[in-house]
């Protein structure tokens, strides 16, 4: 009998062998596979590059916040509108460079955090941490609800002032004349002026330590996915790797999405139809086959209607056994 399992972006079809004499040693292997494997995880890591596993979970958390958010139009306040917004994502830096250890400034994403879940509702997100070539660290968030880059930027530099952050870009943006200024950003002063002025007269207290770009399609997600895994973190120097050991995990995600489990199975017999459909378009589902199982990658957005409608009931049906809280 062959078995289907949904994921936001594919459709994996597996055996399920009949019970044999073999299974017992099977089960045993896998065991102690296992074993090892959690062995594994207690390593101190030398690099901020993921393993295959890690970065299965993050992309497919990524994309479960995507596929589970409903598409809506957002009014900001200029009158202007963002149609089909469906997720946001965030990058945090530092303003000035960074005299505090990692651990330090991950606190400050921590409370930045409960700001977005007691503030906004936030319930559903996912964060990285990554070194700057100027060895700052920052951090890549996305999630599901639109919140302003205001008041983004607003709580991001309250919390990383609290070690003085904002407080010493303030110090030296204020010695710079418009002048320096210009050469500091390499344009010309004409160009800077406005916003020289603004700096001047807020005493530069609000730098831009957010960036905000919104998701309103398959293909934007796709965009922003490869910038998440683009970076070569195996090239980290022996400075580099002493502070990955004392950071710990470089990554995490919401409780809702780390109960999210795609582990529910059907029996291909009953969506003969659906895969059938699929099989018809060959530039929107890619089958591959592997060892132990088929996968079938799908463009999820160029589906047809009713095809897309399908694959996210399944979707939607299996987060619904979870309790996942959509936005």
């Amino acid at each position: 009998m062959q078995l289907a399992q949904f994921y936001p972006n594919r459709i994996a079809i597996t055996e399920r062998r009949v019970s044999n004499k073999f299974d017992a040693i099977k089960h045993f292997e896998k065991l102690q596979s296992r074993k090892i494997s959690n062995k594994n995880l207690s390593v101190i890591k030398s690099t901020y590059s993921m393993s295959s596993t890690s970065k299965r979970l993050l992309r497919d958390s990524i994309m479960s916040i995507y596929a589970l958010s409903k598409k809506r139009n957002i009014v900001l306040n200029d009158k202007k509108t963002i149609y089909n917004f469906r997720q946001s994502f965030i990058t945090l830096t530092l303003p000035s460079t960074q005299l505090h250890t990692d651990v330090e400034i991950k606190k400050c994403l921590d409370r930045f955090l409960t700001v977005l879940r007691n503030n906004f509702n936030v319930k559903n997100y996912v964060w990285k941490a990554e070194l700057q070539k100027n060895k700052n660290i920052h951090f890549h968030i996305t999630l599901d609800k639109y919140i302003s880059y205001n008041a983004l930027r607003y709580y991001w530099n309250n919390a990383i002032n609290l070690l003085g952050y904002v407080d010493r870009y303030s110090l030296k943006m204020a010695q710079l004349s418009i002048n320096d200024y210009a050469r500091l950003r390499g344009k010309r002063v004409e160009e800077v002026k406005d916003v020289y002025i603004r700096g001047v007269r807020s005493k530069w207290s609000t730098p831009n330590s957010v960036d905000v770009r919104s998701v309103v399609s398959g293909k934007d997600i796709s965009n922003y996915l490869s910038k998440y895994f683009a970076k070569n973190d195996d090239e980290s120097k022996e400075d580099d790797i002493s502070r990955i050991n004392i950071f710990g995990r470089v990554w995490s995600r919401s409780q809702s999405l780390s109960k999210l489990k795609y582990k529910n199975k059907i029996d291909i017999n009953e969506i003969k139809y659906f895969l059938d459909a699929l099989a018809q378009l060959p530039k929107i589902a890619k089958k591959i086959i592997y060892d132990y199982s088929t996968v079938i990658y799908i463009k999820v957005d160029s589906l047809p209607y009713v095809l897309y409608k399908q694959f996210n009931l399944m979707l939607k049906g299996n987060a619904l056994m979870y309790n996942y809280p959509f936005p």
